[in-house]
């Protein structure tokens, strides 16, 4: 006799189709949620908490999903298992508070807030490149014309730049109420300056006491926004800078950017350098301005900066492809009757230092 079989128990159908919508609901969702996070991928604001209306009506916890979709619980009171904080770090606002000052073209090309007067612009962070670290101005060869003067002044604080450097020849020779009549004008534009005598500097003392009892001193080493600027006397034309400002010189240049002259060292066309005089050469003091010119070579000065040819020019030095020799234009006008030529239309230069440690020039013309 044959036994019967036990009846096998049959699922509810109700019960078979909640679970089939819901596992629907997941891929769908899963899914969807996904296509979602791969287009807003690295975006911090989105969260999965939006659908979370959504998810609850087909019973899907939506910190389970999240892990699904790779996207984790970072709500206040939870870390998320498996959160990346580094990732996270990468989209909060940037401490506005932290970011470095631009410094603007002119004056200290420094913050007053800022208190690293002498570092480097290329240690200090968030610094815009195409921006002026420290703009400077350049004069030169006035000849009493201490309206001209009067006026390139003016036209500098216009700019907004804060300090002068003056390479010679603020008289024609050298008298000392000339120069206290120079030295006047400058004081009166309220903007500090460096100066070195010229050559008609020293004319009626055959040195530079006049120039020292004036203006103070004939040679110093200014540093301006953490660049060095070195003020060597080179303006007598027939003797040589004494063994005191030689050795000053020498220790200063270690840490140089910039040498400033009366007269130039280097030039590819014209032969009024320093140790020439009227194409003769003055052979004790070229020799000195080779072995300064050596020195020069040796460091890490960007330039050589000079006046006395009342031409402006620039020159790449013919053994060290990074050196420059530029000279600054004259402010004089030209005074024929006085014996004063200038060869182009008065002017003076800009000397603007980036914040990658470049250079360039821009000529104001009067």
């Amino acid at each position: 006799m044959a036994l019967k079989s036990k009846k096998q128990k049959e699922v509810p159908p109700n019960v078979l189709g909640r679970l089939i919508r819901t596992f629907a609901a997941v891929v769908v969702l899963s899914a969807f949620v996904l296509g979602v996070s791969f287009v807003i991928k690295g975006a911090s604001e989105f969260d999965i908490y939006r659908f979370e209306p959504l998810l609850s009506r087909v019973g899907v916890d939506p910190s389970e999903l999240s892990k699904v979709a790779g996207i984790f619980d970072n709500r206040e009171g939870g870390s998320g298992e498996g959160s990346d904080n580094e990732t996270e770090e990468n989209f909060e606002s940037p401490d506005i508070s932290a970011a470095s000052t631009v410094r603007p073209a002119g004056g200290e090309g420094k913050d007053p807030s800022d208190n690293t007067s002498n570092s480097r612009p290329g240690e200090v962070e968030g610094e815009e490149d195409n921006k002026a670290y420290l703009t400077v101005s350049l004069m030169s060869d006035s000849h009493e014309s201490n309206d001209m003067l009067a006026k390139a002044l003016e036209m500098t604080a216009q700019k907004k730049i804060a300090q002068v450097f003056y390479l010679g020849d603020y008289t024609d020779l050298g008298i000392e109420e000339a120069l206290i009549s120079a030295k006047k004008v400058m004081d009166n534009s309220g903007i500090k300056y460096y100066s070195l005598p010229g050559d008609h500097d020293l004319w009626k003392t055959v040195g530079p006491e006049n120039f020292i009892k004036v203006f103070g001193k004939n040679y110093q080493s200014v540093t301006l926004s953490g660049f060095k600027f070195v003020m060597l006397d080179n303006s007598a034309n027939y003797t040589v800078i004494d063994l005191a400002q030689m050795d000053w010189f020498t220790k200063e240049l270690e840490d140089a950017d910039f040498v400033l002259v009366p007269q130039p060292l280097y030039h590819s066309t014209n032969n009024r350098v320093m140790g020439v005089v009227n194409g003769e050469e003055v052979k004790e003091v070229r020799k000195q301005a080779l072995e300064i010119l050596a020195l020069i070579r040796e460091s890490e000065v960007k330039a050589v900066i000079a006046g006395d040819h009342h031409s402006s020019s620039t020159n790449t030095d013919p053994e060290k492809g990074n050196l420059k020799h530029i000279v600054v234009g004259a402010i004089t006008k030209t005074r024929a009757g006085d014996g004063v030529v200038n060869l182009q239309t008065p002017r003076f230069s800009l000397l603007k230092i980036y914040n990658d440690d470049s250079f360039e020039l821009e000529e104001v013309v009067l």
